[in-house]
């Protein structure tokens, strides 16, 4: 019994392995063109909402609306940038986008919870587009990856060694406590490193013409907070799925489920990134 056990984690841990040697060239381009990484993003978004309008049985135009939405979210940033818009007024329109995308989910789907999921993804889709129109923005949001992946990393493994009492066992029956802990310390040290005196990828993000520096609270309030958010995030996509019946989103990336699946960490922080940036 021992065998089995430990044959199937090493398969899944290789399957996850495989997973995200796939996605390394998909980073090495987002890395370098801004292009590649609008591009990138656009069918990313695209995916997410496919999945989603699949799981809760959208089909023909309804889904084809459902797609055209999560393209079209991508394209507010240009009037933005045209009419120059303040990150208020943004994140005003942001959450005014996301309530009249409720509405039209609600209508093609028919159920609430879906619906105030895919306000969820509308937000942090229009969030990170802003981002990604930022004076290199993309390496803002690979540092994010950078950390998320961090957090999932050291959650998955932390919690298949040291167990323990579950966190969610009705929304994610696999998860546990000393996973959650362990990932949310990995993104506060990969926060450290990435945004502290070190600086391993040579950061330097501008918001309105200024240099954001961040404080040593500053940084340690960033690891910790998306550490939670992540797994928040996480979670909700978990009982998403689990009211629509499905374990994973597709089947597209191996070992990790679907799209969806693997960004459900950017739910909520990408917009609380927004946030930060209006109130540093």
């Amino acid at each position: 019994m021992v065998r089995v056990i430990q044959f199937h984690t090493f398969s899944g841990t290789a399957q996850r392995f495989l997973g995200f040697i796939l996605l390394l060239p998909l980073i090495a381009a987002f890395w370098c063109s801004a292009i590649l990484a609008t591009i990138m993003f656009v069918v990313i978004s695209v995916l997410m909402f496919f999945e989603l309008g699949t799981m809760a049985g959208v089909r023909g135009l309804s889904l084809g609306i459902l797609l055209a939405l999560g393209g079209l979210i991508n394209l507010w940033p240009f009037a933005a940038a045209i009419y120059g818009w303040s990150l208020p007024t943004i994140f005003v329109f942001i959450i005014g986008l996301a309530l009249i995308c409720r509405i039209s989910v609600v209508r093609l789907t028919g159920d609430h919870r879906v619906a105030d999921f895919c306000l969820m993804m509308v937000i942090c889709v229009a969030s990170g587009s802003f981002i990604l129109g930022l004076p290199e923005g993309r390496f803002l949001l690979l540092a994010l990856a950078l950390v998320i992946a961090c957090c999932d990393c050291a959650a998955y493994f932390v919690g298949r060694a040291v167990g323990g009492p579950r966190l969610a066992s009705a929304i994610s029956p696999n998860k546990t406590i000393s996973g959650a802990l362990g990932g949310i310390m990995a993104t506060l040290l990969a926060a450290v490193l990435l945004f502290g005196p070190m600086d391993l990828l040579d950061l330097e993000f501008f918001i309105n013409g200024e240099m954001v520096m961040l404080s040593w609270p500053q940084i340690i309030a960033v690891g910790l907070v998306i550490g939670l958010l992540a797994q928040i995030g996480d979670l909700l996509e978990s009982a998403v799925k689990r009211r629509l019946g499905f374990k994973d989103s597709s089947q597209l990336i191996p070992g990790h489920g679907g799209v969806l699946d693997r960004f459900d960490g950017y739910l909520l922080t990408l917009p609380a990134m927004i946030l930060f940036f209006m109130l540093a």
